[in-house]
């Protein structure tokens, strides 16, 4: 009688594990659809962003040199905190506390940026790529308790609280609904019967029934929120307008801002530096729909962009190794 052979089981691929990651997050396929769908839309947007892009560019170079000279600690903080969560506050701010100062500003720097933009960083070898993080919903419904949220629903032991704060079902007046619908905004209802939270406290001090009171919270990244008073117009919302553009000044978001790079091209290019040939062959090759000459001269900047990265990296290793 022959002996049946054990079943062995095909290793799955990093995209596989991956969008198995993704759907144990997203807690559905019809969500995990809707967000590869809309990825890339995303990736778009934030590639044509002056400011996600000058500060991406700045974390990466840091990231980097960080890594060449503390691999551990860069390693040990991405594993525990890539994804940013308020939740982690406390563990992060010890974890800041135990290394240098150099390296205590650029990780605090990255959870600024991560929180702000929705992505975090992927080590690949010894370089650092952005991913897209997963919207956590659209509408949600929370508890107000002892100055935090709690879901509404049971938290599971170990789970994020925040996984469980979205309430898809959740009825709200129609005209929210159609901005939702649109992916132009958010909803949050607050449950708080104690009377006792800071929103209790900004309210008793600040709500203006005829206008808007303008909070700005100056934590991990500035952030603006609207107390509308219920006899506030159209007409002064339109005036609010140029309040809220002054602050997104704040933040470098003029109208301003260099156009978008070729990110596919520029890798492309790239690539082909590493290997042997003349580069008006590579022009040729990968801008045909271009002056040969002016291939040359863009692959020639991207060439001397990326001498003067490795410049700037060699010297930022060089602090993160003199603490």
């Amino acid at each position: 009688m022959s002996k049946r052979r054990p079943r062995t089981t095909k290793p799955r691929s990093k995209k596989g594990m991956h969008l198995q990651t993704l759907l144990r997050r997203l807690g559905g396929i019809e969500r995990l659809r809707e967000f590869l769908g809309g990825e890339q839309k995303r990736r778009a947007q934030l590639e044509n962003d002056a400011v996600f892009v000058r500060e991406m560019e700045v974390l990466q170079e840091g990231f980097e040199a960080a890594y060449l000279s503390k691999r551990r600690t860069v390693d040990s903080f991405l594993n525990e905190f890539r994804l940013p969560s308020p939740f982690h506050r406390a563990r992060v701010e010890k974890f800041l506390a135990s290394v240098p100062s150099k390296m205590s500003a650029l990780l605090k720097r990255y959870v600024r940026y991560a929180s702000q933009f929705g992505v975090y960083f992927v080590r690949k070898r010894n370089s650092f790529e952005w991913r897209l993080m997963p919207e956590l919903g659209w509408k949600f419904r929370v508890n107000q308790s002892n100055g935090r949220l709690e879901a509404s629903a049971h938290v599971p032991e170990d789970s994020p609280a925040s996984d469980y704060f979205e309430a898809p079902t959740l009825e709200i007046p129609q005209a929210f609904q159609t901005l939702i619908d649109e992916r132009k905004a958010k909803f949050v209802q607050i449950d708080d019967v104690s009377g006792a939270s800071v929103l209790n406290d900004i309210e008793n001090f600040g709500y203006h029934s005829d206008g808007i009171t303008f909070i700005v919270h100056n934590g991990t990244h500035p952030h603006l929120f609207c107390l509308v008073g219920e006899k506030a117009t159209k007409a002064l919302w339109d005036k609010a307008g140029k309040s809220i553009t002054e602050f997104q000044r704040q933040f470098g978001r003029g109208k301003g801002g260099r156009p978008r790079a070729n990110v596919g091209l520029q890798k492309a290019i790239r690539e082909a530096l590493k290997q042997p040939g003349r580069k008006k062959e590579k022009a040729v090759r990968l801008m045909s729909d271009i002056a040969t000459a002016s291939g040359q001269s863009y692959i020639s900047r991207v060439g001397k962009s990326d001498r003067e990265r490795a410049v700037r990296i060699a010297k930022l290793k060089q602090q993160f190794d003199s603490e």
